[in-house]
């Protein structure tokens, strides 16, 4: 059975007096349509304990009601964690700064807030993917072992974001750029733990226990950059780490395409005998990789071909356990 969306009733407001969607009793007793029940709302929420609105305030009471969905913004705005900072704020009781949206955590409502404050120029702008990275440094370095915070303290400061910052030249952080570096930060510090778990610390790190963690290819690529670091700022010994750790395939030939390629390798006399038996593995080799249903059972009867040499060559032949459509 379809459901009727509940509109609201079309009113004949007493502050405007428009005819449009609204409460009978919006404001008092009296009906008032969605946009002046929300510049009601927005005024009573801004006006400090001198009765009037700070000018610091009004770009933003002018942008919040430049809504083109007033009905929307009035429910939204008044179950929202914007609503009490944005009071307490107008009552004087906290400044208009970043530090106070920043004691209030991230959520979308605040984050609103604070991109139409900077746009009304009530807040410089600022990048804010950097300031979450220094917060989640932060972070990070003080839930470490108390005698490793010091260490993650130093290499987020000294070298990994002022390694971003240089790369930025004052442009804005891209989301991905800080992801990746929240996982080196990350991954370091699980570093430092896994060492404190097998009795070691950064310093007397032998290589056997970072040979153990490099058994990790995901982890050891996060922490690249924190052992050159460590390395060269004499906070690791120098100890023997490969410069780049292989990680298995994560794509592979198309089904079609790989026994396409393994039938012209079993039936074109015309190709070398060394290459398409090189190929012919090849294929099988990928095909377990890729776990296909159609992987070989095996690689079998080996023969010899025909010519005037009485060498005998390998040659292969390839039966798969279910033979492609």
């Amino acid at each position: 059975m379809s459901h009727l969306m509940y509109q609201a009733p079309g009113v004949s407001c007493a502050i405007c007096g428009r005819r449009d969607r609204g409460r009978h009793t919006g404001i008092g007793d009296a009906p008032a349509c969605f946009g002046c029940m929300l510049a009601d709302h927005v005024d009573a929420l801004l006006t400090g304990p001198d009765g009037s609105i700070a000018g610091t305030l009004m770009p933003l009471r002018e942008a919040i009601l430049a809504t083109n969905n007033a009905q929307a913004a009035l429910s939204n705005l008044g179950r929202s964690r914007a609503h009490d900072v944005l009071a307490e704020i107008a009552a004087g009781r906290a400044s208009l700064t970043h530090a106070t949206l920043d004691q209030h955590g991230s959520s979308r409502s605040i984050d609103h807030l604070r991109a139409l404050l900077v746009a009304a120029h009530a807040l410089p702008a600022r990048d804010e993917h950097l300031v979450r990275l220094e917060a989640f440094a932060r972070t990070i370095a003080a839930s470490a072992h108390p005698d490793d915070r010091t260490i993650v303290a130093l290499f987020a400061r000294t070298h990994l974001l002022r390694r971003l910052r240089r790369h930025l030249s004052g442009s804005a952080l891209q989301p991905g750029a800080a992801y990746r570096a929240r996982a080196e930060l990350a991954a370091s510090s699980r570093l430092l733990a896994h060492l404190r778990r097998r009795g070691r610390t950064l310093a007397t790190c032998r290589q056997i226990d970072l040979d153990a963690w490099l058994a990790s290819p995901r982890l050891a690529n996060s922490t690249r950059s924190f052992w050159s670091w460590a390395i060269k700022t004499r906070n690791l010994p120098p100890l023997d780490i490969p410069i780049r750790i292989n990680t298995e395939p994560s794509q592979f030939t198309p089904d079609d395409h790989r026994w396409a390629q393994a039938r012209r390798l079993l039936t074109e006399d015309t190709l070398p005998t060394a290459d398409r038996v090189a190929g012919l593995w090849s294929c099988c080799s990928l095909s377990r990789l890729a776990g296909s249903p159609d992987s070989p059972a095996a690689i079998s009867t080996i023969a010899t071909t025909d010519g005037p040499s009485s060498a005998s060559v390998p040659r292969t032949s390839f039966f798969p356990v279910r033979s492609p459509t």
